[in-house]
Order: C-alpha cells, then sequence, then structure tokens
C-alpha cells in the first residue's frame, strides 16, 4: 500500500530530491536523468539559475527572466517585470585588474577609488520614474509639513495594485474577495487582541493563485511564506501588530470602481 505522500529519496545526481509520489522501485532509471531546476544563485542578481539540473558542470550563461517588482523613487508605483540580467563574460576577471591599475594610479594621490572593486547590484538598475501623482502627493507632503500639520500618509496616498492583480481579479473577482476577507479577518484579530503576531495557512492552490496571495499580502502589511513542496505547496500569511493594516480601497473594490467608471478624487494642491 503507497501512502501518496512525496517521495522526497535523493536523487542520483545528489542535489534534488525526487518528487514523485511514494512509489516503488527506483526513482529513475539508469539511462533518465535528472529533469528538475539548479537551484545556484546567479552571481549578478541573486536568483536562481534556473537551468536544467546540470551536476559537475558550471551553470550556463543566459539571461535571467525571474520576475521582480520594481518601485519609483516615492514607493508609490510598482511594477513587475523580467530581471533581465545577463552576466558579461567579457568583463570575467577585469575587475582585479582595473583595481590593481587604480592601486598604482593612486600612489601619487594616496586615494583609492574601491568602487572598481564592486558589481553594481541589479536593484540599481530597475528602478520606475514619478509620475505626475507622485509629484503632487509630495508638493501636498511638503506643504503640510510647511504649515505644521501631520499628514494622514495613508489616505494622501492612493493604492496602485499591479498590473497582475488587476487583470487577475478581473477573471477571478470571487477567489480575490474570499482572499480579501481572510486578509481583513488576520489584520482584525491581530489588531483586536494586539498579539505580536497571528498567521493563518491557506489551502494547497495553484501557483497563480499562490502569486495573487504573495502579492496582495504587502496591501495589508502581511508577510507571505511559501510551505510544502508540490502538488501541496500553499502559502501561509504571517501578521504582526503594529504592522498589519487595511487598504484604503480594497482590490475587489477597485475593480468594481473601474467598471462604473468613477472618476478619482481631485487632489488639493
Amino acid at each position: 500500500v503507497l501512502c501518496g505522500q512525496p517521495c522526497g529519496r535523493p536523487l542520483p545526481c545528489g542535489v534534488h530530491v525526487c518528487q514523485r509520489a511514494c512509489h516503488l522501485g527506483p526513482c529513475q532509471t539508469n539511462d533518465q536523468k535528472c529533469t528538475q531546476r539548479c537551484n545556484i544563485k546567479r552571481r549578478e542578481c541573486g536568483h536562481p539559475c534556473n537551468a536544467l539540473c546540470h551536476v559537475h558542470e558550471s551553470c550556463p550563461i543566459t539571461t535571467c527572466r525571474d520576475i521582480i517588482k520594481v518601485r519609483c523613487p516615492c514607493g508609490r508605483l510598482i511594477k513587475d517585470i523580467a530581471c533581465n540580467v545577463r552576466p558579461n563574460e567579457s568583463n570575467e576577471g577585469k575587475d582585479d585588474i582595473n583595481l590593481t591599475q587604480s592601486l598604482v594610479q593612486a600612489l601619487s594621490v594616496r586615494t583609492i577609488d574601491l568602487s572598481l572593486s564592486r558589481k553594481q547590484q541589479p536593484s540599481q538598475q530597475h528602478q520606475l520614474e514619478c509620475d505626475d501623482d507622485c509629484r503632487i502627493i509630495q508638493r501636498n507632503k511638503n506643504l503640510a509639513l510647511a504649515l505644521s500639520i501631520n499628514p494622514d500618509e495613508s489616505r494622501s496616498t492612493p493604492i496602485v495594485y499591479t498590473d497582475f492583480l488587476r487583470d487577475y481579479a478581473k477573471k477571478h473577482l470571487e477567489f480575490v474577495q474570499t482572499i480579501e476577507r481572510q486578509f481583513s479577518q488576520l489584520v482584525e484579530e491581530t489588531q483586536r487582541h494586539r498579539v505580536a503576531k497571528r498567521c493563518h495557512s491557506f489551502k494547497p492552490m495553484k501557483t497563480n493563485e499562490r502569486h495573487v496571495i504573495h502579492e496582495l499580502a504587502s496591501f495589508y502589511g502581511l508577510e507571505t511564506q511559501a510551505m510544502d513542496p508540490e502538488p501541496n505547496r500553499n502559502v501561509v500569511a504571517y501578521a504582526s501588530y503594529g504592522m498589519c493594516k487595511f487598504p484604503m480601497v480594497t482590490l475587489s473594490e477597485s475593480i468594481r470602481r473601474e467598471k462604473l467608471k468613477v472618476p478619482p478624487p481631485v487632489s488639493l494642491t
């Protein structure tokens, strides 16, 4: 009798474990290769290699396709884009040479530019530009500070949901509303009982559904963590007292207003 749980035995590659359901016999035949993805982190951006398992071989030089969040300097605008960081083969080992040259040249002035020995972080390469709404909000904030007014930032800053969340909510509104209710209940209980931390474990879901939970959680000030291997992969949401919050406008309400074509509130300038 098989238990139905994931096998979990080490594969011949020595890196991955068998993800098949409990089974008899070997996990792989002698002529089979591991088809799982390489998890070695890329030096350039920190995302996994993601190529097919290649034990005893160097990671192939490929462009990173992981999806990352980028923000504008003030943090109001958020967008999902592909990382697209590719290793620069021609610069391999040149940092040390440049640093050595700088050391020689610096002897006369006793200063050394150590920035040549550091690679630019990928996060510095991806950033949105603030738009007119961002500038209006910042101007109002500066005006309030000049008048010694303490602005309520949670109300002055409009919520901008990502394109992924908006598109998904239009097609699966009922699912989104269910997640919103569970998030609201988690926040309410955490604030009412003033506990340091509470959590809610969601049932196993598909990849896109888990993606929705991860993204939507940030608008409630929640943290999320994926648990268990496929096909039982699920998400646990954590609420911390003093950090969790209710969004001024929920995603489902935002979609409803969009359908009704309600004009946005006029900013006071």
